[in-house]
C-alpha cells in the first residue's frame, strides 16, 4: 500500500509538473482569470506565468491591429474590477475608483508589447487580488481590451 502511494505521488511530480508549481505552502495558489464582461472587447491582454511572490509576472498586450508610429498601449492594474460599464471605447472592466497598483503607458508600433513586473518575495502579498485591463490607441481609434482577474500566491 505504501509503495503504491509513493509511486502515485512520484508519477504526479514527474508527469504533471504544473501541479508541483501550483501547490502553495501558504494556502494561496496564484491565478489569473480572463474576463470579458458582455464580450464586446477583443481578447488582447494576456499573461505569462502565474503571479507568484518572488517571481516575474509578465503581461502582454497585442496592439497589432492598431499599427501607428504614434500609437500607445496602456495597462491599468487596480484593486478591483467591475461587471462592465459600456463606453464608446468598449466595456470598462476595472474599477478606476479603487487603488491603482500599476499603470503602464508605452509606445506601440503595431506589435505585442510585453511588460515584466517583479513581485517582491513577501508572504504578506499572498492573497492580494487585482484586476488589469488594457487599451490600445492608434490611427485615431481607442479600444479597451479584456480584463485579467489576478490573485497573487506563492
Amino acid at each position: 500500500m505504501r509503495s503504491t502511494l509513493l509511486a502515485s505521488a512520484l508519477f504526479l511530480v514527474l508527469a504533471v509538473p504544473s501541479l508541483v508549481h501550483a501547490w502553495s505552502p501558504n494556502g494561496v495558489t496564484p491565478s489569473v482569470t480572463r474576463r470579458n464582461g458582455s464580450g464586446v472587447n477583443p481578447i488582447l491582454l494576456r499573461h505569462q506565468r502565474e503571479p507568484a511572490i518572488g517571481d516575474i509576472f509578465v503581461l502582454k498586450i497585442d496592439c497589432s491591429t492598431f499599427p501607428d508610429p504614434f500609437g500607445m498601449a496602456y495597462i491599468s492594474m487596480n484593486a478591483s474590477g467591475i461587471a462592465g460599464l459600456p463606453t464608446r471605447y468598449g466595456e470598462l472592466l476595472v474599477d478606476l475608483t479603487s487603488p491603482q497598483y500599476v499603470f503602464i503607458a508605452s509606445i506601440q508600433f503595431g506589435t505585442i508589447n510585453s511588460y515584466q513586473l517583479q513581485l517582491p518575495n513577501d508572504p504578506v502579498l499572498c492573497g492580494t487580488t487585482a484586476t488589469a485591463q488594457g487599451w490600445c490607441q492608434g490611427n485615431g481609434v481607442i479600444q479597451l481590451t479584456n480584463a485579467l482577474d489576478i490573485v497573487v500566491g506563492s
